[in-house]
């Protein structure tokens, strides 16, 4: 008795899909390549058909299929093969392909000065698959695991280099580092003088005194004429005041006689300069 032709085929059948990735992972960049087998096939595969999820990737006779610079965002998740003869297609085989992302830093610290006793932070963060671990150093010394470092009351010894690191085992761990200065404030003090020493509209002008020996002085003037900014440094609190008249005398020098005797007031406010 002849066999029919059906009897002869068979689909293909035992089908396995692997990849050339240990552990079918890759790094986000690489290149993979994925390889669709069968133990039987009468006759055999003639086409071998790639799935992405549900999205159809390539049909034809090779079976391989090569993704180059992976995506994770594009590229994971389930793919599968369905080899095919003309008996049909045969049993899907699938694998799931993992991507990892090395460390990118999204937020980076910066350098800060502070005063003693204030709150000291810094600001460190970044993403990658697995998620990074975030931890602070300073000399070498771990400090904490936490994406924002927070001093409560700074000190002098809170000065110096602070290193953030970020690792999540892919390639190499990360850094980035900022610079804090802190500095005295025990003699700092803000005096403001309003309109009661600056006729209208010459609003006001800011004295602002920090440190001790050599004094530092600091003359905002929102005067709309003499306005700007006028800096004084190593000026020692014997001379402040008559720096302050002479400054602003000399920055009206130009301007209408009035704005200078306006500018005048200033002095008298002298007895709040001790």
């Amino acid at each position: 008795m002849a066999l029919e032709k059906d009897d002869l085929e068979d689909k293909p059948e035992g089908a396995t899909l692997s990849t050339n990735a240990s552990q079918n992972t890759v790094t986000e960049g690489d290149t993979v390549t994925f390889k669709c087998k069968v133990m039987a096939a009468v006759p055999q595969v003639s086409v071998y058909k790639f799935y992405f999820n549900a999205g159809l990737l390539s049909g034809n006779s090779n079976s391989e299929y090569t993704l180059n610079n992976v995506n994770r965002s594009q590229h994971y998740g389930d793919y599968h093969c369905v080899p095919h003869n003309d008996a049909g297609d045969g049993a899907e085989a699938t694998v799931r392909l993992n991507i990892n992302v090395p460390v990118q830093f999204t937020e980076v610290p910066q350098n800060i000065t502070v005063n003693t006793s204030t709150p000291l932070f810094l600001n460190c963060d970044a993403t990658g698959f697995p998620e990074p671990k975030i931890r602070w150093e300073k000399s070498g010394i771990h400090l904490c695991g936490t994406k924002q470092l927070n001093i409560s009351s700074s000190s002098t010894n809170d000065a110096g280099e602070y290193v953030c690191i970020a690792s999540n085992g892919v390639r190499q761990e990360k850094t980035v580092r900022a610079y804090v200065t802190v500095q005295s404030a025990s003699a700092a003090e803000s005096i403001i003088y309003s309109n009661r020493y600056l006729a209208a509209p010459y609003q006001m002008v800011t004295l602002l005194t920090v440190g001790s020996s050599p004094a530092r002085a600091q003359l905002v003037d929102e005067h709309p004429v003499c306005g700007g900014l006028a800096s004084f440094t190593s000026i020692f609190p014997s001379t402040l005041e008559r720096a302050l008249c002479s400054k602003l005398s000399n920055a009206c020098e130009e301007n209408a006689s009035s704005a200078g005797e306006q500018h005048k007031d200033v002095c008298k406010a002298k007895q709040h300069l001790s």
